[in-house]
């Protein structure tokens, strides 16, 4: 009997020690299952807050990008145009009984840049589209014309056939984008006399403004009547050497056998006073 309770207490004994050492596992087990599932979720954690910095900072460097970068404005280029004006006609007959017509064509400058005129072809036509004459090489005067400003194209012509209802002028003309600088002297004192065989004189001085010493200088005087016609176009020159500063005089005559060009049928006047210039190509 005494040797079947000690069987007992040993079998129990081991029983309790099996058990004791199974639950200690299970803790531990649990233990090390609950520190990998803290970690899981602490890495997750960090990857979710990592994940959503980034994205924060690329839509706050988006946001600053769109803030920042501004659009690109239009960048202006000047236009250059030209008008052709109201042209004026003048006929008369000279001693010779040569029909003449004084012929103004006046070019404005209506774009944002200095224009160089270079030359120009009118066709005259009458009413019907007949050619009666074509003149080649009509110079204006002043050549180089800033905007706003008028040039005009003059010519004293023999005309072939005197149209009964009036001459109708087409321009063709030759014109650029000024690439030399747009010159003018000052002018001053103009006095315009009457010639003793026919004809008017004009004088005047010109101031060499341009503070460097000058070779030459274009003179140009556009002489205009009571209606506002373009009768006489007077050119010379101003020969130097002119210094800085220095006032010059002038003084030239028309040539025309126009009878009514007298200084007391002169309403206005044009002094153009600019250098010798040439644009090619």
């Amino acid at each position: 009997m005494k040797k079947l309770l000690t069987s007992l207490v040993a079998i129990i004994v081991i029983v309790i020690a099996i058990y004791s050492i199974n639950h200690s596992k299970n803790v531990a087990i649990n233990q090390v299952s609950q520190t990998a599932q803290n970690n899981s979720n602490a890495e997750n954690q960090n990857s979710n807050s990592q994940a959503s910095q980034s994205s924060q900072s690329g839509s706050n460097a988006a946001n600053q990008s769109r803030e920042t970068v501004k659009p690109t404005e239009p960048v202006h280029t000047p236009k250059s145009s030209c008008d052709v004006g109201r042209y004026t006609t003048v006929f008369y007959r000279t001693i010779l009984n040569d029909d003449r017509v004084l012929i103004g064509v006046p070019i404005y400058n209506s774009g944002e840049t200095d224009l160089y005129l270079d030359s120009a072809t009118i066709d005259l036509k009458d009413d019907t589209g007949h050619l009666i004459d074509s003149i080649r090489h009509v110079s204006f005067y002043p050549k180089v014309l800033k905007p706003g400003e008028t040039a005009w194209g003059f010519e004293d012509t023999i005309i072939k056939e005197k149209p009964e209802t009036g001459l109708i002028l087409e321009t063709h003309l030759d014109v650029k984008a000024a690439t030399v600088p747009c010159v003018r002297y000052e002018v001053s004192d103009i006095t315009i006399s009457n010639e003793r065989f026919g004809g008017v004189e004009v004088t005047g001085q010109v101031t060499n403004t341009y503070m460097k010493e000058l070779d030459q200088i274009n003179v140009a005087i556009l002489l205009f009547d009571n209606d506002d016609n373009l009768v006489a176009c007077l050119h010379t020159y101003i020969y130097g050497p002119i210094k800085a500063g220095e006032m010059r005089g002038f003084s030239t005559s028309t040539l025309s056998s126009y009878k009514e060009l007298v200084a007391e049928n002169i309403k206005t006047y044009a002094v153009y006073a600019y250098p010798t210039q040439y644009q090619f190509g």
